[in-house]
């Protein structure tokens, strides 16, 4: 590639015939910097599910834009600069200001702009990305029937790429229209049904090569947003693992770089299904502390307790909300709540962190009533049921109190059906962990073990 410091001239050339293209005199460079927050990120993966590029924070003319996009039909720069104006920790009243002016500043240079405001996403986001994917696949159409001549962009890159480094083509950043966009595996070639391969619905774990960054994700085809960790099956780098082994590599093109990656683990959703295809059944305690959980990296470093009650902070607390719920589920409204309040460092769970927390997932996630009350998050992969087998209690991770309903009932089924000297109350007692029993606690076990009995009967 040109560079504007080690060949400055090749660089000045670069730069008039990419004008002389795309009539930009400022296309853009690349920065290797992260993004400014959640909201960012996740419009990001939405743009990438449309089958657009993305690069975040792109510098131009001494600004830095949110996000520019390109598409590989159109090798010849950026289509769209994306904005997204998010709440007080991203955006001050006096920044706004500054991103008008910079806007037109650079509106000036040839760039176009989509803005996105992060309250009007996350109230509609169904509407807001079919806006934007209305207004990419506009100009991508434009942008091609403008006829632009065939490039000698492209042509001028690869014989500066040729004199500047004799290095293996493959490892070089050549052109996007020069970059090869073919799967390593051939439709043709021979699929031997006893291995495992990726397909959609898998969970797959990953290992980038150039940092040896390790993530997993779930391949998902539904319709619904993915929250952290999804990926929809029609994004970039889900069609570049479909059809992929364990142990397999291959490389994604992100922004204008090539990246390899390597495909550690698969978890197929056929052994899954396995396993629920009776999902009527009494469920079998799960070998892991399901009462207990380490939560990610990915999450930890994520968490800002200043910026709990941000609009754009939800997109945060509903991938963490979800999360909790499908890995600790069934789980009360009460016991999530006061979970995500401690984990932002929080003493009380009030009205106020409830609502923010509850607002955050009511559009993907509703909880179901019990039979006494209880307000219940069920995991995504798991059915309702009046009892469950019960998995215990911890004083600091969950007390009797917090135990959903239906885990409570599966206790006194449990007890119910077992012959023993003591009595079933004594033993739900003792079972519980209770030192004294108050008189409305008596009430509500003999209720539960009444219940627990006609049940079994």
């Amino acid at each position: 590639m040109a560079d504007e410091f080690q060949n400055p001239g090749a660089y000045l050339l670069k730069c008039w015939l990419e004008f002389s293209h795309t009539g930009r005199l400022e296309t853009g460079v690349l920065t290797n910097r992260e993004t400014d927050s959640d909201f960012e990120d996740y419009v990001i993966e939405q743009i990438e599910a449309m089958g657009f590029l993305t690069q975040p924070q792109v510098g131009v003319a001494g600004y830095f834009i949110d996000i520019g996009v390109k598409h590989p039909d159109w090798p010849h720069g950026f289509i769209l600069g994306v904005e997204c104006d998010g709440a007080s920790y991203h955006s001050s009243k006096s920044a706004r200001d500054r991103d008008r002016l910079r806007q037109e500043v650079l509106e000036g240079l040839g760039w176009e702009f989509h803005r996105i405001w992060s309250t009007d996403w996350f109230r509609n986001p169904r509407n807001e990305t079919q806006k934007l994917r209305e207004r990419l696949q506009k100009l991508l159409e434009k942008k091609k029937a403008e006829g632009l001549p065939a490039s000698a962009l492209t042509e001028t890159n690869n014989r500066i790429a040729e004199r500047i480094s004799n290095s293996n083509q493959e490892d070089m950043e050549l052109p996007m229209g020069q970059r090869e966009w073919s799967s390593s595996h051939p439709e043709t070639a021979e699929v031997d049904e006893t291995r495992t391969i990726i397909k959609v619905g898998d969970t797959v774990k990953l290992c980038y090569l150039d940092d040896n960054r390790i993530e997993e994700y779930s391949i998902i085809n539904e319709d619904r947003e993915p929250i952290l960790g999804e990926i929809r099956h029609t994004s970039p780098l889900a069609k570049k693992m479909i059809g992929l082994e364990e142990e397999d590599e291959d490389s994604l093109l992100v922004g204008q770089k090539l990246t390899k990656f390597k495909i550690l683990e698969i978890k197929s959703t056929d052994a899954a299904n396995e396993k629920s295809s009776n999902p009527e059944s009494i469920p079998i305690q799960r070998d892991d502390n399901p009462i207990a959980i380490q939560l990610p990296e990915k999450f930890q470093r994520k968490i800002k307790p200043d910026y709990f009650y941000d609009e754009d902070y939800k997109f945060f607390l509903r991938d963490l909300a979800l999360f909790l719920i499908d890995n600790l589920g069934p789980i009360t409204e009460d016991h999530l709540c006061m979970k995500i309040a401690r984990l932002h460092g929080f003493s009380k769970t009030g009205r106020k962190i409830k609502e923010t927390i509850l607002s955050s997932i009511n559009r993907y996630r509703a909880p179901k009533n019990a039979a006494n009350g209880d307000r219940i998050f069920w995991p995504d992969n798991m059915n309702p049921s009046t009892f469950i087998a019960f998995r215990g209690i911890h004083k600091e991770e969950r007390t009797w109190d917090l135990v959903p309903y239906p885990e409570r009932l599966g206790l006194a089924c449990s007890i119910i059906s077992q012959v023993s000297r003591r009595s079933p109350f004594e033993r739900l007692v003792r079972e519980i962990g209770l030192s004294r029993v108050t008189p409305d606690r008596r009430v509500e076990l003999e209720k539960l073990l009444t219940e627990a009995a006609q049940i079994n009967n």
